[in-house]
């Protein structure tokens, strides 16, 4: 849900980016979960072309921000040798929610998704509202 709606928010923000979405779990190909799909799809985010793929050590060498969900994700990515410094938590930006994990809601009825996603949806706001360029001042 995280990629969709980021890559949704900067599209239509205009802000150029490049997002890519990897798991920890290794899974390749496979589809979210349907209720993440409807969830997304209710705020006008399409997520039925997800298709999983497994961390890339490479991808990740050149990534200028990368965000987890959970302390697994961190201790994945420590395993690939990426240093916990360039490694921020999503829901550190939630400016609603202080807690700064999003748990997982897989397997998880409905409504659990969509309160992931709105959690997703406010830190990305917050994340996007922050690498907006400040104006220049006016003579």
């Amino acid at each position: 849900m995280a990629h969709a709606i980021l890559e949704h928010e900067a599209s239509r923000r205009r802000i150029p980016h490049i997002a890519v979405s990897m798991g920890t779990l290794g899974l390749v190909n496979q589809p979210a979960a349907d209720e993440a799909i409807s969830s997304c799809r209710d705020i006008g985010v399409e997520l039925s072309y997800h298709q999983s793929q497994p961390i890339s050590t490479s991808l990740l060498r050149h990534a200028t921000h990368i965000f987890i969900m959970e302390p697994q994700h961190a201790d994945a990515l420590k395993k690939h040798g990426i240093d916990d410094a360039r490694v921020q938590y999503l829901g550190a930006w939630d400016p609603v929610d202080p807690r700064p994990e999003i748990d997982d809601p897989v397997e998880q009825p409905r409504a659990v998704f969509d309160a992931c996603r709105q959690r997703i949806e406010r830190a990305i706001d917050s994340f996007l509202r922050a690498q907006a360029p400040t104006a220049a001042p006016t003579p």
